[in-house]
């Protein structure tokens, strides 16, 4: 049985017997990261357009693409986090045109009087989504919300300062 581990040592630990080839060392990372990966998806995706399926397709390119990890270049769940979000983007952008960014709420907030306060949430984070969890550049975040890229460039960055991620 493996034995439960945390933290970057867990991870590395995982990472390690996952490449030796051990089913329950993966059991043991889907049922730490799944939720989390699960949240990103959710979060880029519509509800209803194959969350779980990019979820599996993600831990089937992790079982078999564990030898390209290297943590000198990044922790374990950016590593996980970076193929999960590469498997979303790809789905999202082949989705209809009506799932696309100019229908996200950060959009139509930033096209409308400032007095409406649709966003909930702080304008920063909406931007740091469109780029992030979009996929869109900078220069296309600004040209869709109407402002300057410094604009967005300065509102990423003060989304991220402000940011407080817990990841257990």
């Amino acid at each position: 049985m493996t034995k439960k581990i945390t933290g970057t040592e867990g991870d590395l630990y995982l990472s390690i017997a996952i490449k030796k080839g051990d089913k329950e060392a993966f059991s043991s990372l889907y049922d730490k990261y799944a939720p989390v990966l699960m949240g990103l998806i959710n979060r880029m995706l519509p509800a209803d357009h194959d969350g779980e399926e990019i979820l599996q397709t993600a831990f089937l390119h992790i079982w078999y693409q564990i030898s390209s990890f290297d943590a000198s270049k990044s922790s374990f769940l950016t590593w996980l986090i970076n193929i999960t979000r590469k498997l979303a983007l790809a789905k999202a952008n082949s989705l209809p045109a009506e799932n696309h960014f100019y229908n996200i709420t950060v959009y139509k907030h930033a096209n409308k009087n400032r007095k409406e306060q649709s966003f909930p949430g702080s304008v920063e984070m909406g931007i740091f989504d469109l780029v992030y969890y979009k996929g869109l550049s900078c220069k296309e975040a600004a040209a869709a919300l109407k402002m300057p890229v410094e604009e967005v460039k300065k509102n990423i960055r003060l989304a991220i300062k402000n940011m407080n991620v817990n990841i257990v």
